[in-house]
């Protein structure tokens, strides 16, 4: 997302980009530099509230670059992702007698590191694309 709100920025051919953002939006300049030199990622509250300002349309600008989830496309699809589930709920229920942990703690482990791998899949699949 910051390569394209970079690339609105450039588009808008401000003369100081931070500060001119900063005075309009309220956020620090050193911030917006941060995002405009890709060292932080911008978060979509300072987008929406940059795109106000500017008078800009967030859908058309920045909606299609956030990570979407795969569709499910058939019955298959449907069939595979049950399978994967019931296997999940086995495997957790079998890591919690192992380990002599409560079934909910393993579960909140396991929920942690898989939402954190699926947005890094996320991020993998959105850049191919």
């Amino acid at each position: 997302m910051n390569k394209r709100f970079i690339q609105v920025v450039e588009s808008l051919n401000l003369a100081f980009p931070a500060t001119e953002i900063s005075e309009k939006i309220g956020y620090s300049k050193g911030k917006i530099s941060e995002y405009l030199n890709n060292k932080k990622k911008v978060p979509k509250a300072f987008l929406l509230k940059f795109c106000a300002a500017f008078s800009l349309d967030y859908d058309a600008l920045f909606k299609e670059s956030e990570p979407q989830a795969p569709r499910v496309n058939d019955e298959s699809d449907m069939a595979m992702i049950v399978l994967v589930h019931t296997i999940k709920d086995e495997l957790l229920e079998l890591v919690a007698e192992q380990k002599n942990k409560s079934l909910a703690v393993v579960k909140d482990d396991f929920t942690r590191r898989a939402k954190a791998k699926q947005k890094e899949l996320l991020k993998r699949l959105t850049s191919i694309s």
